[in-house]
């Protein structure tokens, strides 16, 4: 069986590959630390079951941009159709009835043809879920920041 290649080491100029004899493995520690564990970044128990049925709900890539037309692929994430920071605006508590990232997203259900309830729309409800495939999760978080 093939194995993968080795690849370069990190370290500026060093043309030695993984690991090197000079500077072991060098990883990016930073980034992990900046980033964060699944934990601190609001992966919790909740968001792993909200996950697991979104994706069985939606095996299939949505594509919302349509940046694969005609092409089928797999959901490998479960997406957000309205972002959580939306859902919890801590600056602006709404005195709405229902609060307006839920009229957003019954809205956007109504353009796809689905009828939701307005009292079963929330952060965490399985309507405010998508399935995606990677490509498409990214395109669509570059146009939410």
């Amino acid at each position: 069986m093939p194995q993968k290649p080795r690849s370069p080491c990190n370290a500026t100029g060093c043309p030695n590959l993984n690991p090197c004899p000079i500077h072991g493995r060098r990883l990016e520690p930073a980034y992990d630390q900046r980033r964060g564990t699944a934990a601190q970044r609001g992966d919790d128990a909740r968001h792993r079951r909200w996950r697991e049925l979104v994706l069985a709900a939606h095996p299939v890539c949505v594509d919302p941009d349509r940046a694969h037309p005609g092409v089928v692929r797999a959901s490998t994430v479960a997406d957000h159709i309205v972002p959580l920071r939306q859902w919890e605006d801590r600056h602006r508590p709404s005195q709405a009835v229902f609060p307006p990232a839920a009229t957003a997203l019954a809205r956007i259900l109504e353009a796809r043809g689905i009828k939701a309830d307005m009292q079963q729309l929330g952060p965490w409800s399985l309507e405010n879920g998508q399935g995606l495939c990677t490509t498409c999760h990214a395109v669509k978080s570059s146009h939410e920041l």
